[in-house]
């Protein structure tokens, strides 16, 4: 049985060329189409087996990437600017396949693949997925250390070692006013709502990496 596929890609040039390519390969293609829209119009009218996707109408226009969910189709994502965090966005939203515009051989591939709900990853894939989201992590904790001040660094240390706000300030040699000053504008700068919610967090991103000033007054160990 032939796979039935639908195009949906913002480039006429593009969109004509891929469809070239699939009736070459004898697959049948149910229709074209530019936007999002009229790609969830041809699914429910054309029931194709496979959509392939410009990655930029599924961002722009689809509700990102979380919008392949909705999609009564497997869908397979073509972009030019291939990345590795955007690969890693497509696979943990459910797309089966992303390739590139002009690589016809991996295109195909693709669409088989996601025709017979194969789906198969290779490992060299997985890892690019996993070190891309362990960087990300690791930067978006950067950024949140970075919106501390080195004084509400050490208040939230002490406060994740179980200082009560009296010990914290002893320890500091500041108010215990100051104290609960700082741990406002934590609270505020990373969306906190109580003490153990931003105990538990420092617990787990500070204390391997503390800045020089917080180790001085709170050594590790």
């Amino acid at each position: 049985m032939t796979t039935s596929v639908h195009i949906t890609h913002r480039n006429d040039f593009i969109r004509e060329g891929l469809q070239t390519i699939l009736h070459q390969h004898g697959l049948t293609v149910t229709g074209t189409s530019k936007t999002c829209h009229h790609l969830h119009e041809a699914i429910e009218s054309q029931a194709p087996d496979v959509v392939v996707i410009d990655a930029h109408v599924m961002q722009e226009e689809c509700m990102g990437w979380g919008g392949i969910d909705g999609l009564k189709a497997h869908s397979v994502i073509t972009t030019d600017d291939p990345n590795s965090y955007e690969l890693a966005q497509v696979i943990a939203a459910g797309a089966t396949g992303y390739v590139t515009d002009h690589n016809s051989d991996d295109l195909l591939v693709a669409i088989q693949s996601a025709s017979a709900e194969t789906h198969p990853i290779e490992l060299d894939t997985l890892r690019t997925v996993c070190k891309t989201m362990t960087q990300h992590r690791l930067l978006e904790q950067d950024e949140r250390i970075e919106r501390l001040t080195s004084a509400e660094l050490r208040v939230l240390t002490l406060l994740s070692a179980g200082h009560c706000n009296s010990a914290i300030a002893t320890e500091l040699n500041v108010t215990v006013n100051t104290v609960k000053t700082h741990l406002r504008h934590v609270f505020a700068k990373l969306s906190f709502t109580d003490r153990t919610q931003a105990a538990l967090w420092a617990a787990r991103h500070l204390q391997g990496d503390l800045p020089e000033s917080v180790r001085k007054v709170h050594p590790q160990g």
